[in-house]
Parts: structure tokens; sequence; C-alpha cells
């Protein structure tokens, strides 16, 4: 299977599950990925770009060595992704705050 078959599957299966990524909050550096804003005030993700953007990072990463790559957030819901992210690849965390 190549990458762009293996891509399409995989966008055809978030697809199917029915699942929908949305938000409630919008910045103007959010406007391309959403692609439409429900009732409720909450603004759906568009799930083909974002899965490209996804695909890119992944490139990139793969490129680099792994070991010297660290993935870092302030936020405290961030914590869980990036840790199960680390201890699959073997990425350095670096979570919380942090002083320059």
């Amino acid at each position: 299977m190549s990458k762009q078959e293996e891509f399409e599957h995989m966008e055809k299966y978030v697809l199917s599950t029915g699942i929908r990524v949305g938000t409630q909050v919008k910045t103007k550096f959010m406007v391309p990925f959403i692609t439409k804003a429900t009732n409720e005030g909450l603004y759906i993700i568009d799930s083909k770009k974002t899965l490209a953007r996804i695909q890119t990072a992944a490139k990139f990463i793969n490129r680099a060595e792994i070991s010297r790559v660290i993935v870092c957030s302030g936020r405290e819901y961030a914590t869980t992704p990036i840790e199960k992210f680390c201890e699959v690849t073997g990425a350095t965390p670096m979570l919380g705050r942090f002083m320059p």
C-alpha cells in the first residue's frame, strides 16, 4: 500500500467513525481549518487538512534523530498525549511552564 493510499484509508476510517473534532475557541490562525460552525457555538475542524498537517509533521520528525526531538506544552491537557507520544517514539517530553 502506497503512502497516499494509506493516508486516504486513514482519512476514510476517521470519517466513518462519525467522530468530529471541534472547539469553542476560534482564532484567525484556525480559520483555514474550520469547516463549519454549529448553532451551539462549536467550530468543526476540517479532518482532511488536519490529517495532512499531521502527515507532514510525521515526515519531518521521521527525518530527525528521535532522541533529539523535544515535545513541549505549557497546557495541562496536553500532558497525557505528550507523555504517550514520547513513550512510544523515544522523544523527550518537556511539560509544564518553563523559563527561557
